[in-house]
């Protein structure tokens, strides 16, 4: 009785057995299926990263390039501003002086010769009337005779003296008032000029300084850029 029972437990006891072998076998297969697949997924995912740094390095550089050019037309024209604002003052300068050593004097000059000039005839015409009064007292000639010429001649220094009158009036205001007022207008001119050079000058320092900066930090950034392609690319092989 005790072998039969022994006989009969053996086939429970084989099947378990012959169950764990054959799950061992099947599992085996698809774990290394798996392994495969995760493998090639890795290097897709690898190549996909490090086809969009190289993307990006491209990209970097171009728009490095292309800032490079903004900056240099930038610069050109911040450089004819400052040339434009350096002759401006330049110009501003020569007619100041100009005014002050030629226009100013030889406006002086005219005004006080035509002043001179009518003081003149204002002094002959001045004479003449008194000599012609001097010469009817002692000559007998028509009372009407002696009115007409001495009428005249009275005009022509009343003429003389309101000439003589606008001229003082004329060089007194180009003194007083004209030429005070060029000068001052051409100072301030010049005090503009200097003024927007020094904005100039400040200008075109700044912007070579961002610029200068910005290419820093640009290079950077392209650097750290072919540094993180290079070791893609050294991870992939």
């Amino acid at each position: 009785m005790l072998i039969s029972r022994t006989f009969l437990a053996l086939p429970f006891l084989v099947l378990p057995l012959v169950a764990c072998s054959s799950t061992g076998a099947k599992s085996g297969g698809p774990s290394g299926a798996s392994n495969g697949k995760q493998e090639a997924s890795k290097d897709d995912d690898a190549g996909e990263k490090l086809a969009k740094k190289e993307f990006e390095l491209e990209c970097a550089r171009l728009e490095q390039r292309l800032k490079k050019l903004g900056n240099e037309a930038e610069e050109r024209s911040a450089a004819n501003e400052l040339e434009e604002a350096e002759r401006g003052l330049r110009d501003a300068r020569e007619a100041l002086e100009n005014f002050q050593s030629h226009d100013k004097p030889m406006k002086l000059d005219d005004g006080q010769l035509d002043l001179d000039q009518a003081i003149q005839r204002r002094t002959q015409q001045q004479q003449e009337l008194e000599e012609l009064e001097a010469m009817y007292k002692q000559e007998e000639l028509a009372t009407l005779t002696k009115e007409l010429v001495i009428s005249r001649e009275r005009k022509g220094l009343e003429f003389a003296k309101r000439a003589l009158e606008m001229m003082t009036k004329n060089i007194e205001h180009a003194k007083s008032v004209e030429l005070p007022k060029k000068a001052r207008e051409l100072t301030e001119s010049v005090a503009k000029a200097e003024r927007r050079l020094v904005e100039a000058r400040a200008k075109s320092e700044k912007l070579k300084l961002e610029n200068q900066l910005e290419t820093m930090k640009s290079e950077r950034a392209l650097a750290d850029l072919e540094k993180e392609v290079a070791k893609l690319k050294k991870g992939a092989s």
